[in-house]
């Protein structure tokens, strides 16, 4: 393997794993196991298109990766990461996870392995993977320690929408799974294009401002050069963020105030009830600083469950037409319960 992995990692290439480190944005809630069938579909079977082994591919440092057969002991890394391979129906060949790979639930019961950027080289060598799934966000010292002893490495990362669907397709190439991967890939293409289909039916000087809050306290933003900010445009809005050229903004309400978004998206660390929704909007209305917020002011305030947004998985389709809902409710129907994913019984 050619390795040119470089000593330094920019903010763009780490930021969306700081992000998933932010308390509510990575665990699933308890509630969360209800679609997960669709995550899990009938283990891989042959197929027509099949991966011509030996491959080699291009990760997102540059380096070509070689594999002579498909992969049968996989180490993930990201908990997108688990997610798609789960999808794809290779949990099976799952040997290890990171503490935060909690979808779908079958990912709990795997070897863990550490966390995104403390997992243990030791035990990942311990369970001798034929394959180690990375992204740009893993520790540079980390990835290169395992190259070196002898695992094969293969790390990327996605920045944009259409990014984590060709992810999705590029593990499938990787483990053999191309038609599971097709599938599902589909099935996120399909949400986009719906998406895109609606929003371009709109006034082009119609697209509201949307502010989309990860964290509110400390409060933290979706900032340009995100997949949240591409979702964002997908969605047909301007991202109230935008000028501050920082991908993981931490911002303040004094900010918010000066943006004075159309639209608040929150990310919420489950799917608040009705009870719960109108806690959380009472909190932004006692505050003099937000309640001053055009967003706030006409209550459009919406919650989207931040699970289905804090990372680039499959479920990233359903995090897209809620996200459109919350921009467009005259146009979009309420998203909260709709899964975009493959059916397994229909395999």
């Amino acid at each position: 393997m050619t390795t040119r992995y470089g000593s330094a990692v920019s903010l763009v290439m780490i930021s969306v794993y700081v992000f998933a480190a932010l308390p509510g944005c990575v665990h699933a809630p308890q509630g969360s196991e209800a679609g997960a069938e669709a995550l899990v579909p009938p283990p891989v079977k042959n197929s027509p298109a099949r991966t011509q082994y030996p491959i080699t591919m291009t990760d997102g440092f540059g380096n070509d990766v070689t594999l002579e057969a498909a992969p049968e002991r996989i180490v993930s890394l990201n908990p997108a990461i688990t997610e798609v391979l789960f999808a794809l129906g290779l949990g099976e060949r799952v040997v290890g996870v990171t503490r935060f790979c909690d979808y779908p639930p079958e990912a709990r019961e795997k070897e863990e392995i550490g966390g995104i950027i403390d997992a243990s080289e030791e035990k990942i060598i311990s369970l001798e993977p034929d394959l180690v799934l990375g992204t740009l966000g893993n520790p540079l010292p980390m990835l290169e320690t395992l190259q070196k002893d002898g695992m094969t490495v293969f790390a990327d990362d996605r920045k944009t929408y259409v990014g984590a669907v060709e992810m999705v397709e590029v593990l499938g190439k990787l483990c053999d799974a191309n038609d599971a991967a097709a599938e599902v890939a589909g099935k996120m293409r399909e949400a986009a294009d719906e998406v895109a289909k609606k929003v371009a039916s709109l006034p082009e000087d119609g697209a509201p401002s949307a502010l989309l809050i990860v964290w509110l306290d400390p409060l933290h933003v979706a900032g340009p050069g995100t997949y949240l900010d591409d979702m964002l445009t997908l969605c047909g809005a301007r991202n109230a963020a935008a000028e501050t050229q920082n991908p993981w903004k931490r911002y303040s309400p004094e900010m918010a105030v000066a943006a004075n978004p159309d639209v608040l998206i929150w990310m919420a660390d489950h799917s608040p009830g009705a009870e719960d929704r109108e806690e959380k909007l009472n909190q932004l209305r006692a505050d003099e600083r937000w309640r001053t917020i055009s967003a706030v002011q006409n209550d459009r305030v919406a919650f989207v469950d931040a699970d289905v947004l804090s990372r680039t998985s499959p479920r990233l389709a359903d995090g897209l037409k809620q996200m459109a809902a919350a921009v467009h409710p005259d146009v979009f129907p309420s998203q909260e319960a709709v899964s975009t994913l493959p059916d397994a019984s229909t395999r």
